[in-house]
C-alpha cells in the first residue's frame, strides 16, 4: 500500500475544525500503536483513523448526500450515520478502496458485536482518545493499556457501556 501520511493529513484538514483535526491525529496515533501490538496492519489503522470523522462536521444536506438512503429507515440522526457517510466519502473523494479500512470507518460509531480487529482498534482509539474534552495530553488510559493484552475484552466492555446510549444498532451492508 503506497501512501503518504502527510498527504492524508492534507486531504482531511479542509473538512475538519481544529479540534476535530487534533482529535483525529490522536486517534490515528493510538490506532497505529494498538495495531502494532495486536498484529494488524498499522497503515490500515492509520488510514481508518485519519478518515473516520471526515464527514462528522458536514452540514446536514451534505452529509445526507453521502449516506445510502436505506439507513434513514432506521434513524434520521445524522450524527449516528457519520461513519457511513465518511466511508462513502473517502471511497469516492480520496479513492480509498481497501474494504477493511472502509468497513472500520463505517462501523466506528455503532460497531458489530463480533468485529474484525481493525474495527475494534478504530472504535477503541476513538472512544478512549483523551482530547475528547479539550484536554490535550498524551493518551495514558487504563483501558488502552488493557487493550494491549486483551483487545477483544476491552472492545466488548467499552461497546457494551456505549450500547446503553444507543436505542438500536444499524444493520449495515459491508463494503465488498
Amino acid at each position: 500500500m503506497n501512501f503518504s501520511k502527510k498527504l492524508v493529513k492534507e486531504q482531511i484538514k479542509p473538512y475538519l475544525s481544529q479540534y476535530r483535526y487534533i482529535h483525529t491525529v490522536m486517534v490515528a496515533k493510538i490506532a497505529e500503536e494498538l495495531a502494532h501490538i495486536n498484529g494488524v496492519n498499522p497503515i490500515k489503522a492509520f488510514l481508518a483513523a485519519m478518515y473516520h470523522d471526515v464527514c462528522k462536521e458536514f452540514q446536514d444536506d451534505k452529509m445526507r448526500h453521502w449516506i445510502d438512503k436505506e439507513y434513514f429507515k432506521e434513524t434520521t440522526n445524522l450524527k449516528l450515520l457519520h461513519g457511513i457517510a465518511s466511508a462513502n466519502f473517502v471511497r469516492h473523494k480520496f479513492a480509498c478502496t481497501d474494504k477493511q479500512v472502509l468497513n472500520a470507518i463505517a462501523d466506528h460509531v455503532m460497531p458489530p458485536q463480533h468485529a474484525p480487529k481493525l474495527t475494534m482498534i478504530l472504535y477503541l482509539a476513538d472512544k478512549l482518545e483523551s482530547n475528547k474534552n479539550g484536554n490535550y495530553q498524551n493518551p495514558n488510559n487504563y483501558y488502552l493499556k488493557k487493550a494491549e493484552h486483551n483487545l477483544k475484552g476491552v472492545y466488548q466492555y467499552i461497546r457494551d457501556i456505549n450500547a446503553k446510549d444507543k436505542t438500536f444498532w444499524l444493520t449495515r451492508k459491508k463494503h465488498k
